[in-house]
């Protein structure tokens, strides 16, 4: 069985980088990106 790495593993940098590349980091912003492209269909008036 394999561990869980992260979506980046093998990328270990033990600095900043390392948090702005966190999987947790990278899901939020999937989900900022997502919440922006929400936002901009609700003020066209075209979210489904």
């Amino acid at each position: 069985m394999f561990a869980d790495t992260g979506l980046l593993s093998p990328v270990r940098a033990g600095c900043p980088a390392e948090a702005a590349t966190s999987d947790g980091a990278c899901l939020q912003a999937l989900l900022d990106a997502e919440a922006a492209l929400a936002r901009a269909q609700a003020g066209l008036g075209t979210v489904p």
